[in-house]
Order: structure tokens, then sequence, then C-alpha cells
């Protein structure tokens, strides 16, 4: 038995405190007494502010702990592989070396194609797995963090039991979000409009025009959604993202329950394809669940649409009439604002200034962002996301913070986070094993029980958290600040994940998941057990890889004790070796300085 079994409790006790050390940070972001900044912004009537759009002096060729920090923003994690690329190309490069990298299809992937990977799937496993190990060992790293990103915008997912049925379906639709993220935001808002799964998740698939004798009316889901979660919000905004106010110093509402009804009518009449309107689903073929949804005249509605201040004529129908609404909505002054805002919060800090917000959005509304160097990105057409992307990871109140701390600054990374990135550090391999001839998912199933959390499997649309959510009467809430991951930081979910972590780090021999099926994910640690000998340099290893150098000293002070408390002799060395890199592990991904990123 390796010698660090002796010392679980005890340290997984300490694990455990580091954790909640964590959590109560982001809860704690303000201390009594400070400024409290308003997370929307100051409200005002224009939303005018300091232009501040010059980009920041920034270093040609990043440091390691600089670009450390700033891939844990633009990817799952940093590795050596990746801190050493983004350093050597600087900013600039790295982001237009991502945006040139080709696309790893999710439909397309078979087991030939995925055979250079070592963190492996069958042909046969859930198109889930394949976006993990996308996530994992992908070297397209920004395409995948934003593709994450808009998957909690525009959400689908498997808690409804007719998505999770159609794999393929969410396959594709993990491609569309996948193209999608260096695309135009107009072109993704079409191509999720059209798309199966989504028109399943959010009912409007068979949806047609109104009966009057049976008294029965468009669906009106997507419509709502569309306007509330994917677009322009409840309330009109600046620029910068702060609501505008009437004349009482009120909020104004964006739509109506009226604009919804209006709405609806145009998302009448589409069907999957290669089947006639209203046919038995079970009928469809892979085909039909990959393409988009086709539009069935017959039972679209007819007459004039009238929402948000604009009309669709009486005799435009069909998928024209959808062109026209997505254009209506793709042009309101609230998309660039909304959206800018709420991608921001999935990468780099749930508290972004008025200031921050408008410099995305103008990215957003131009359609191009300029690097200090002089490099551009975009096309120029208003929506290219690739530039928004560009201006959230450049702004100067990102890349400036670590120089002039800001204590309101970042977020808590969620679960699945966490985990991927200490998958990648760990250098994993696995990912299922054969059981009475099935391939059995490890990967999909036990790390989603165990972490209460994976992509495309939150509870409602509108994603596993409030982009707003603030727990009432936290330090965090009387500082005006909003901690969107703290919603699903209970206090079972803590003691899981770091119980979790540890079956993970440590590989126990037999040890077993959620369903009592061996868990098939090992860390390989090959470059880490070469440092095991030697605390401080795994200590400094570990601080660059998890906390970008930020590692405080009473973390390092802990982990380094932990290191020391197993002794190396001659005998089994090597097993004392990884016991020691293993215990380190732990200790670092339940530590504070590693579950809020700053």
């Amino acid at each position: 038995m390796p010698r660090v079994l002796e010392f679980r409790p005890l340290f997984l006790t300490l694990a455990l405190s580091l954790v909640l050390t964590a959590c109560v940070e982001v809860e704690e972001a303000q201390l009594p007494g400070s400024p409290a900044p308003i997370s929307t912004g100051s409200p005002n009537p224009t939303g005018d502010s300091d232009p501040g759009d010059a980009q920041p002096e920034v270093n040609a060729k990043p440091s390691p702990e600089e670009s450390s920090r700033f891939l844990m923003a633009a990817s799952f994690g940093p590795t050596l592989d990746s801190i050493e690329d983004l350093t050597e190309l600087g900013y600039s490069g790295w982001v237009t070396k991502q945006i040139d990298l080709p696309m790893r299809s999710i439909v397309d992937a078979s087991w030939s194609q995925l055979e250079p990977l070592s963190f492996q799937v069958s042909e046969h496993t859930h198109p889930l797995s394949y976006f993990y190990s996308n996530a994992i060992e992908g070297e397209d790293q920004l395409r995948m963090r934003a593709t994450y990103a808009l998957s909690q915008v525009l959400v689908v997912s498997t808690a409804d039991e007719d998505v999770a049925s159609n794999g393929e379906g969410l396959a594709r639709y993990m491609d569309i979000l996948q193209e999608g993220a260096f695309g135009n935001y107009r072109q993704l808002l079409e191509e999720v409009t059209y798309s199966p799964t989504m028109g399943t998740y959010l009912t409007y698939i068979g949806s047609k025009k109104a009966d009057e004798t049976m008294g029965a009316a468009p669906d009106e889901n997507y419509a709502r959604e569309i306007l509330q979660l994917f677009s322009i919000g409840l309330v009109e905004l600046n620029p910068d993202g702060s609501p505008k106010l009437n004349e009482l110093g009120q909020t104004i509402e964006t739509y109506t329950n009226a604009d919804i009804m209006e709405l609806s009518k145009v998302f009448t009449g589409l069907w999957w394809e290669g089947l006639p309107f209203g046919r038995d689903t079970k009928e469809r073929s892979q085909s039909a669940q990959i393409s988009r949804m086709v539009m069935h005249l017959e039972q679209h509605s007819e007459g004039p649409k009238k929402f948000l201040g604009r009309s669709i004529p009486e005799d435009v129908r069909g998928d024209e009439a959808i062109s026209m609404a997505l254009d209506i909505i793709f042009e309101h002054p609230n998309t660039a604002p909304f959206v800018s805002k709420r991608l921001i919060q999935r990468l780099t800090t749930s508290n972004p200034s008025a200031e921050y917000v408008r410099r995305v959005s103008n990215a957003f509304e131009s359609g191009e962002y300029t690097f200090s160097d002089g490099t551009v990105v975009g096309s120029g057409n208003r929506g290219d996301l690739s530039p928004v992307w560009a201006a959230i990871l450049m702004d100067p109140e990102f890349l400036q913070s670590e120089a002039e701390p800001d204590i309101t600054f970042g977020k808590l990374k969620e679960p699945f986070v966490r985990f991927v990135h200490w998958a990648r550090v760990a250098d994993v391999f696995g990912g299922h094993f054969k059981k009475d001839g099935r391939t059995i998912d490890t990967v999909v199933r036990d790390h989603h029980l165990n972490l209460g959390q994976r992509p495309f499997t939150s509870p409602s649309v509108f994603n596993f958290y409030d982009a707003d959510y603030v727990r009432i009467g936290s330090m965090a809430d009387r500082a005006q600040l909003v901690a969107p991951e703290m919603e699903i930081t209970t206090t079972s979910a803590v003691i899981e994940y770091a119980n979790h972590m540890r079956r993970v780090v440590f590989r126990d021999s037999g040890a077993t998941g959620h369903f009592g099926d061996p868990l098939d994910i090992v860390g390989r640690n090959s470059y880490e057990i070469d440092l095991a000998d030697d605390t401080q340099a795994l200590v400094d290893h570990l601080d660059l890889l998890f906390a970008a150098g930020e590692m405080s000293l009473e973390t390092r002070y802990e982990i380094g004790m932990a290191i020391e408390s197993i002794q190396l002799s001659d005998s089994e060395t090597g097993e004392q070796l990884r016991d020691r890199v293993q215990l380190a592990m732990l200790l670092a991904v339940v530590s504070p300085d590693f579950i809020v990123q700053r």
C-alpha cells in the first residue's frame, strides 16, 4: 500500500478547508468600508464614459507567469507547452494562430480521427466525450473555450430527454457553436434557430399558425428566450451595458408580452428535414438530426408581424420572415453590450466595469480589433466574434489587473473548468472502458455526477447559474457585486469536488465512480514526477501552472509540508515520487489560489 494513504484523512481535511476558503474569498471580494462598485456600470442616460480605448502597452513577449494567467482565461488551462507557445508568439501571434487553426468536428469524429489523441473515445461514445477530449487535448484551445462560453448563453441541455436521446443532433449543435465561435453572431443566431436540437429543446419545432377554432396559438418559448437570453435582455442598455433610465429614473423594458406573441408567429412551420410536417419523429433519419429544420409554408402564420417597434410585411412569410426577424433582433442596440458582457463574465471577470463592457461592445459593433503591434483581427462586419474574444482578453482591465490589483476583479472557476485544467496539466489518458461488450463513458457519467456540472447539461435554459446571481446578505451583495458560479457552490458541491478530485488525482487501485464502475482517467504526471525529489521546484511548477505564479505563501507552505511528509528512501522511490506529486496536485487544485481566477 502506498505510503501516502496514511496521510489522506489529514490532508483531505486540509483540502476541504482550502476549497471552502476559496469560496469565501469570492463572497468576501470586497472588505467593509471600501468603495462599492456597481457591476452593471453607473446607470446613466447615454452610457458616455471616458474613451480609454487606447490599447494597453503589453510585453511583446509575455513572461511565463503572464502567459499562464492569460491562458487561464483564453483556454482550458495552461500547460508548459502552451505557455512556451504564447511566450514565444506574443499575444497577437497566439490569438491569430488560434483563430486560424482548423476546427475538429464532433459530428465527423471517429476512432481513426482521434487515434493520435491519448484521451481516446470510441465511435459509440456520447458526443460529450468528444467535447471533453477536444477541451483537454485540442490545440485549438481558444475556440474550445469560446465554444463553452457560447454554450452557456445559447443553451440546450440533455436535461431534456428528447435532446439527450438525439446524440447526433447534439453533436451537430456543438459544431454549430464551434463554427460560430469565430464567425458572425447574426449567422450563429440563424444556425441556432434552424437547429432541430434547439427546436426540440425550446419546443418550437412543429409550432403551427394559430387555429382559433381549436384555441391553439404558436409556441412562444423560443420567441421569449431569443430575446431575453440570446440577444437583448430584459431592459434597454447603454453601449457600456448600464441600464438606460427614463425620466423617473426607472429601467425601460425591452419588450412586452405582445412582442413575444407576434414574434412567435415567425417561428411557425419548422419541422425535421425529410419528414412530412407532424410525422412521428421516430422515423427521422440521421441526416434529419444533423440538418437544418425546413419550412412548411402551409403551417406558417400569415399576416404581418410587429415586434420591437418593427414590422414584417404581410407578404413576407416562411424563411424570409425568419431572416427579417433575426435581422431586427441582431440590429437592436442592446445586442452588442448584452452579449459582450455575458462573454466577458465567462472568460475573465464576473463584474466587468462599464468601460470594459463598452470597449468589447465596440469590437462587436466594428467587427475589428487592433493589437498594440498593429495586428488586426476581424472582418470589419458588425457581429464578428473573433475581435470580441481579442478585445476581452486584451482589455487593460484584465491585463493590468495584476500590476494594479483590484480585489473585485476575477471570477470563481466552475467545476468543469477546474477538472479540465487539472486534466491538461496532469496529461491524462483513458476516458472509457469496456463492460459487457459496451463502451462505458466514465468521463460523461462519473465526472458529471461527482462534479455536479458538465457541458450541455444545465438544469434549464437559464444555464447552471444566473449571470447576475448574488447570495443575498453576503458581503458581495453588500458590495453590489455578483458571483454567478456561487449559485452552484453548495456545501455538498464543495465536499464532493474535493472528494472527486482526490479519487481522480490519486488514481486508487480499484477506485470506483458514482455507479461503482472503475474510474479510468489516469494522470501521467511524468514531468512532475521528475521534480518530486525537489520540493521547491515542484511547488514552483504547480504555482506557475495552477496560479500563474501568484500562489499565496500559506498555500505554498502547506503544499511544501505535504510533499516533505512523504520521505524518500532508497526503496520504492518511484512510488513515493508519484505519491508526492499526487498529494501536491490535490492540494493545488482545491486551493483558493486555483479556484479563484484573478
